[in-house]
């Protein structure tokens, strides 16, 4: 069954309108009679909840606005000080379609690193020029992105992958719907996100999550290699055994392990 509310109201007759445009828009109206002492609570439950316009079908409007006034009818009103406390209360529930609420932000910004080269590597003036000296070491420049991801609104309990994927990146390929981009496994990285929640007299609302997802063209687990002048993967030393405990003796170095991401990037 339908309902406007989940506490106790009632339908004022006469009082229920709709209209619709030829854009798609739609908007509702109702007037509900509740207990004045109750008002608040139910209007707390319609817009808290954004409750749906319960009539009809396909895409509904939702509340967004609800006036409240005393029912010109009551009876047995009662003056407390300077107040009048009535028995019952009038309340004018507006519905609409138009309503948006930011889910998700993405942005990208722009990123620079450094590292610093081999200086055995080099020669002043030519191939046979004198050494350099460490403290002569060239750096080579890596211009890179972050990708900045912030979820809106999000309810309790919060995943436990908060705090687990630390120092890892994304074993899964991510396509970015808002940026029109897509970002191949082990290109992005977990760095711990940011997080914030209001909580006013009236409600609590959900939790803000900033997140920072830098990211590195040719995978976080390639590393620069002076002779070759590429990324290139590293391999656990050996050809058998436990390897140095960074993984067994041949195997693929993960300085970066991969991990599910699919309760953030999704």
């Amino acid at each position: 069954m339908s309902l406007y509310t989940v506490l106790t109201a009632a339908e004022e007759r006469l009082e229920q309108e709709e209209t619709h445009d030829a854009l798609g828009v739609g908007t509702a109206r109702v007037v509900l009679r509740c207990s004045w002492a109750d008002r608040h609570a139910i209007v707390e439950d319609i817009l808290g909840n954004r409750r749906e316009w319960p009539h009809g079908s396909g895409e509904k409007p939702r509340a967004h606005r609800i006036g409240v006034v005393p029912a010109p009818s009551c009876d047995g009103n009662v003056v407390l000080g300077q107040c009048i406390s009535y028995d019952e209360a009038l309340l004018t529930v507006d519905y609409s379609t138009d309503t948006e609420e930011d889910l998700v932000y993405e942005s990208l910004e722009p990123q620079i690193e450094f590292i610093t080269l081999d200086y055995k590597q080099f020669r002043w003036g030519s191939a046979s020029g004198d050494p350099l000296i460490e403290a002569e070491a060239p750096g080579k420049q890596i211009r890179s992105m972050v990708l900045n991801r912030t979820l809106y609104d999000v309810e309790g309990p919060l995943p436990n992958s908060l705090l687990t994927l630390m120092g890892t990146c994304n074993r899964d390929e991510y396509y970015s719907q808002s940026l029109g981009l897509t970002f191949a496994k082990e290109t992005l990285l977990y760095a711990p996100p940011s997080m914030s929640r209001t909580i006013t007299t009236n409600q609590v609302e959900g939790w803000h999550i900033n997140f920072k997802f830098p990211f590195q063209e040719f995978g976080w687990n390639k590393f620069w290699r002076a002779d070759t002048q590429s990324w290139e993967r590293i391999y656990v030393a050996g050809t058998g055994g436990s390897g140095s405990g960074s993984g067994a003796a041949g195997d693929i170095y993960y300085n970066y392990p991969l991990d599910d991401y699919s309760d953030f990037l999704f």
